[in-house]
């Protein structure tokens, strides 16, 4: 009887290249010990932070097994929603200056859709958020080095 795991790792990173949802990318890693770093891989390579509870759940996964940031290829961090929505947005910077791997970086500030008054929300953001956020950015956009945090980034959009 055929085993996936007979196969090459190339030849199965290939396969898994052609599933496009978590669920399944999850299920693979569930299914086999073989399987699990390959599947952990694959599902970790672009990740998307759309609010801040996204951000805090991504924050626990990887302060939990700190082996997954080497995976991680892609990130945008595009908060939209209200305030509440917002809080734990603040944790990304951190998270980004971990991620040695990452060659795409997309961020938006979470001012432009968060739905509350210009002069409210800058007040809020203005306190911690917003600097580290810009900290972020001046760092990715800034001269590469092989010390710098962001040292392979290819695209900053």
């Amino acid at each position: 009887m055929f085993s996936l795991t007979n196969l090459a790792n190339e030849i199965i990173i290939a396969i898994f290249d052609f599933i496009d949802d978590s669920s399944t990318l999850i299920s693979l890693a569930q299914t086999c010990t073989a399987l699990q770093p390959l599947a952990e891989a694959k599902h970790f390579e672009t990740i998307y932070v759309r609010n801040g509870p996204q951000a805090q759940s991504l924050s626990v996964v990887l302060d939990e097994r700190p082996e997954l940031f080497k995976y991680i290829k892609e990130l945008e961090a595009t908060p939209s929603g209200g305030h509440c929505n917002v809080v734990g947005i603040e944790l990304v910077p951190g998270l980004v200056r971990r991620m040695k791997n990452l060659c795409r970086l997309r961020v938006e500030a979470p001012r432009i859709k968060t739905g509350y008054p210009f002069d409210e929300f800058d007040r809020l953001w203005a306190r911690g958020s917003g600097a580290k956020y810009m900290s972020m950015l001046r760092e990715a956009n800034s001269i590469v080095t092989d010390k710098a945090p962001l040292r392979n980034l290819r695209s900053r959009k």
